[in-house]
């Protein structure tokens, strides 16, 4: 009997885990990924706490049938009984050390590619803002030299107006010299 009620314990905590992963994925599916976080906590919380309900009601039907074949049971059984008691907090002592291992495992994980898409946020920033001080110069120069073509050639056509004025006999007509300015 207390096989038969293992093996159901077995077979529960699979079938268990099977609900688990079905349910975690559909959840994944339907929930934004910014709640992803979330919900596997609650989920690996409420998983968690199934198994540990099942985890008594096991010791609980295996102490029940003790209790009913208690005077039945000789020495040997008894330290059988034991073993397996034994073996079971062994065994929810290695399944809690496995789940905290892969929950540390997961956090390094996360903070890793967390530290990464940082860096690559930062490169691209940095980048960019070099590539626009590098577009900006270029239009300021640019317009430094559109500048300096426009007055050069209002010089020349200054000039030319002067010459076609002297010649036409305009020649003593004040000149107005505007200030040249530096816009290099």
């Amino acid at each position: 009997m207390e096989m038969q009620i293992k093996k159901q314990f077995q077979d529960t905590c699979k079938v268990q885990t099977k609900q688990y992963k079905a349910l975690k994925n559909h959840q994944l599916e339907v929930t934004p990924k910014s709640e992803h976080k979330t919900i596997l906590k609650s989920l690996k919380d409420e998983q968690t706490r199934k198994l540990a309900i099942l985890a008594e009601q096991y010791e609980q039907s295996i102490n029940e049938m003790m209790a009913s074949q208690a005077l039945r049971l000789d020495e040997a059984q008894e330290a059988e009984c034991q073993a397996l008691r034994l073996q079971l907090q062994q065994e929810m002592e290695l399944l809690n050390a496995y789940q905290s291992k892969i929950k540390m495992q997961t956090e390094a994980q996360h903070e890793r590619e967390l530290q990464k898409l940082e860096q690559r946020v930062s490169l691209r920033r940095a980048h960019l803002e070099q590539k626009i001080e590098e577009e900006l110069a270029a239009l300021q120069k640019e317009r430094s030299e559109r500048i300096k073509f426009l007055l050069e050639r209002q010089e020349r056509e200054i000039e030319t107006f002067d010459m076609e004025s002297l010649r036409m006999g305009f020649g003593n007509l004040v000149t107005l010299e505007y200030p040249k300015e530096d816009y290099r």
